[in-house]
């Protein structure tokens, strides 16, 4: 970054999550945040589980858990139905774009026409 200047943390380590091309999930989020070199001050959560929305290769966004209820760990089948989810929103993201898109062009030829 130009000038010297530092972006805050939290901007920074959400565009981290987001990246992840994998399921996530963390135990202790406060230590994972600074492993990373990161301020963990903002971290209200200790736990974290985060999974990509992907929808024909391309990333839709990400699903993000935190705290899970009586602060336990996600397991492994959290994440499974974390993916699930994920799956079908991304599908459901995928639609709602294309039939954006599909009225829109309808829009557009109507008034050509």
């Amino acid at each position: 970054m130009g000038g010297g200047a530092r972006r805050p943390d939290g901007p920074r380590l959400f565009e981290h999550f987001s990246q992840l091309a994998a399921p996530l999930r963390v135990a202790d989020l406060p230590a994972y945040v600074r492993a990373l070199g990161f301020s963990s001050d903002l971290m209200r959560s200790r736990t974290l589980q985060c999974a990509p929305l992907r929808h024909g290769g391309v990333s839709l966004g990400n699903f993000f858990l935190a705290e899970k209820e009586s602060g336990q760990e996600f397991t492994s089948a959290d994440e499974e139905l974390m993916m699930v989810f994920a799956t079908q929103a991304a599908t459901a993201v995928a639609n709602a774009r294309a039939h954006r898109d599909e009225r829109r062009t309808r829009a557009h030829l109507e008034t050509l026409i």
